[in-house]
């Protein structure tokens, strides 16, 4: 029983942390439970998640060695399994959910230059260097649209000359399978737009490229891809 009340509590911790975030637009109750990096990890696997990162990053975020990346939105760490083998590698990785990043940092801590830091846009400013690469991966659809220009121009603002800002998400269009618009509706995440509306906040003056992708996953989903250069 003490298990279970200690469950609970972490539980409803959790939903009182995430109702407290100015940023953050989520479902509560059992989408709260993927706040728990073990139950995150697992159903990320479970979907597919690796097939999904490995075309994202071969494809699209082409890291080299001696890069610096900033990783917003880090989540476990996920990503910076495709990124360790690098050499001369900087990397920064940003994430608001405490346990997350207490696991990146258990799991990959040891690695030189590499930094994991608990917080949102606001500790950009701790950051004293700029990037080649800023990765912003299943992250814009957790939080507010009216917060959405103000974070991709901050962001922006923190790439080298030539840097290149990729962002992945999930979204609604035309063509959708019915099954891809079905586990989209489940996400955790309250701001999934259509395409048009998502680009509509996205876009400012920048070189922008995106790409509908409905082939990352082991199930029918649609994910937009989005490069800002």
């Amino acid at each position: 029983m003490g298990s279970f009340n200690t469950l609970f509590e972490a539980y409803y911790m959790v939903i009182i942390m995430d109702t407290s975030s100015n940023l953050t637009n989520e479902k509560n109750r059992i989408h709260s439970l993927l706040r728990f990096n073990f139950i995150y990890n697992l159903v990320q696997t479970l979907l597919g998640s690796k097939h999904c990162r490995d075309i994202f990053m071969k494809e699209y975020v082409k890291p080299l060695n001696g890069q610096k990346i900033l990783d917003f939105g880090c989540g476990t760490g996920t990503l910076f399994e495709e990124l360790k083998h690098l050499k001369d590698l900087t990397y920064y990785g940003i994430e608001p959910n405490v346990r997350y990043v207490e696991a990146c940092q258990n799991r990959y801590g040891n690695f030189q230059n590499v930094y994991f830091i608990n917080g949102s846009i606001d500790e950009l400013d701790q950051i004293p260097v700029k990037f080649d690469s800023i990765i912003v991966s299943a992250v814009l659809h957790h939080l507010k649209t009216e917060y959405w220009a103000n974070i991709v121009n901050s962001l922006y603002l923190k790439l080298n000359e030539g840097g290149k800002l990729i962002f992945l998400d999930i979204v609604y269009h035309p063509s959708q399978h019915l099954v891809s618009k079905f586990l989209i509706g489940l996400d955790r995440g309250e701001s999934v737009l259509n395409i048009d509306e998502y680009l509509k906040y996205v876009k400012g003056d920048y070189i922008l490229n995106s790409e509908l992708r409905t082939d990352l996953m082991r199930i029918p989903y649609s994910h937009l891809i989005t490069t800002i250069k």
